[in-house]
């Protein structure tokens, strides 16, 4: 666990984070207790009075230590209490893993630095409705049947045997169909193996410490990512979508503008690929602004990377806080198949 600082406060620690920079409240905290199931998370907040609702306070996520994402949750003012007191978040979340040891989740918390937060003790419990109703309803439909059963067996008994059925043969245009379906379906299997092979994202829909969506007509979706040094600190615009791939070479295309022209040499951007897995970035890709042909113009950009094993991978586009930049798609193709 990371904090900025944990104070005490009658009688009880609570981790705190000051307003004015960004803080990780918790970090790579592991869930080791928590199998496959159904959960529900609580956790006491405390933010500043008075704060405009759409404030975003805190930004918690839980994903897999291997890679992938299982939950994420931006908290805003609106979701906390507008007095200054303490309110309660709660959250369901599904850990699909059966392997809690080998695909153990970590929970995360980032402070954005909007306000000063207070935060007490996080509460993580099974769902009652998964851990206790449906097992019982399960395991008394079970009996049922097996009552059911027992009773139908008994009337079964006390009736004169009848001749036994003998199976007859399958009509042959069973044979046929089977002749033609199964050829179709799996022409059809490999023809969705590669569309998979290339896959486009909208980056509206990553995670994101900085910027804010846009509309933007010339954009594929006409939505987009906008960054702007007026408002937002070098930080990363873009970040995600934690999915898996396989080990292979695989090339990732950025899709990106300057809107307006820029004059410096410096980069003003970076192109990352990291593995969640290890935390390891597999390539990075200084962006600078004579690399844009012209301006307010989507220009690709393009990253060829090798997974060296099956994991989550996370494309990334690190602004450096020197002039606006919006960011539209990321493709993801393999080359080798």
């Amino acid at each position: 666990d990371a904090a900025d600082q944990v104070i005490q406060q009658n009688g009880e620690s609570l981790w705190s984070a000051s307003g004015g920079q960004s803080t990780p409240l918790i970090t790579a905290t592991p869930l080791n207790a928590l199998s496959f199931g159904y959960y529900r998370l609580r956790w006491p907040i405390q933010a500043a009075p008075g704060l405009p609702p759409e404030t975003e306070l805190l930004r918690l996520s839980i994903k897999h230590l291997g890679g992938g994402q299982v939950f994420y949750k931006t908290i805003t003012a609106a979701d906390l209490p507008a007095d200054g007191s303490f309110g309660l978040v709660e959250e369901s979340f599904v850990n699909p893993d059966p392997d809690r040891w080998r695909t153990a989740m970590v929970l995360q918390a980032t402070a954005t630095g909007q306000s000063d937060l207070r935060a007490k003790a996080v509460r993580i419990t099974p769902d009652p409705l998964y851990a206790w109703v449906l097992p019982y309803f399960y395991l008394a439909f079970i009996v049922a049947s097996a009552v059911w059963l027992w009773y139908r067996s008994g009337r079964g008994r006390s009736t004169l045997p009848s001749e036994p059925a003998w199976p007859t043969a399958v009509p042959a245009p069973y044979f046929w169909s089977a002749a033609l379906v199964i050829p179709v379906a799996a022409i059809g299997y490999l023809g969705w193996q590669h569309y998979l092979g290339s896959y486009t994202y909208d980056v509206t829909a990553f995670q994101h410490f900085v910027g804010q969506p846009i509309v933007d007509e010339a954009a594929l979706d006409h939505r987009a990512w906008l960054v702007d040094p007026a408002v937002d600190p070098p930080q990363k615009a873009i970040y995600g979508p934690f999915d898996i791939y396989d080990a292979g070479r695989y090339q990732v295309t950025f899709r990106l503008k300057l809107p307006q022209p820029v004059d410096t040499i410096d980069p003003v951007a970076r192109l990352q690929v990291a593995a969640t897995a290890n935390f390891d970035e597999l390539l990075t890709q200084s962006l600078t602004a004579q690399a844009f042909s012209q301006p307010n113009h989507y220009q690709n950009f393009s990253l060829t990377i090798d997974n060296p094993r099956r994991q989550a991978l996370s494309f990334e586009v690190y602004y450096l806080g020197l002039a606006p930049l919006a960011v539209d798609q990321v493709t993801v193709t393999k080359i080798n198949s």
